[in-house]
Formats: structure tokens, C-alpha cells, sequence
């Protein structure tokens, strides 16, 4: 997709994806309801994630997601 050519043409979006993956999966190894997790993670990849067109676009939703997931 659009989005996974942006993220590999970017060091940092990748790394940044990566963080991302790994505070999903904390949650998720955690979480009582893994399909509710599943679910919001999926809505977030297609309804922010891919609609950036840009860097700093995607940055700001990895990072705003990331938090949201280091509150859980």
C-alpha cells in the first residue's frame, strides 16, 4: 500500500513502527479482549494510518497511537 511504501522509505516512520508493534502486542498479551483490540488496532491502520500522505502526517498518528496504547 501507500502507507507500508512511505514507512519503508522513511528510517524513522520504520523504527517508529516497529515501537508501535511492540506496544500493541505488550497490550495485547495483557488485554482481556484480544478480538475489541484486535478490532480498534485494524480501524486505526485503515482510518489514520493509511490516509496519511505524508512523514510527518504518519509520525504524529504513530505517536499519538503509542500513547494510547502506553495507557492501557
Amino acid at each position: 500500500t501507500a502507507a507500508e511504501r512511505l514507512i519503508c522509505s522513511s528510517k524513522a516512520l520504520a523504527e517508529t513502527d516497529v515501537q508501535m508493534a511492540q506496544s500493541y502486542k505488550a497490550v495485547m498479551s495483557r488485554t482481556d479482549d484480544k478480538q475489541a483490540l484486535k478490532r480498534e488496532q485494524l480501524a486505526w491502520l485503515k482510518n489514520e494510518r493509511d490516509v496519511c500522505t505524508d512523514e510527518d502526517a504518519m509520525l504524529k498518528v504513530y505517536q499519538e497511537r503509542i500513547e494510547q496504547l502506553s495507557t492501557r
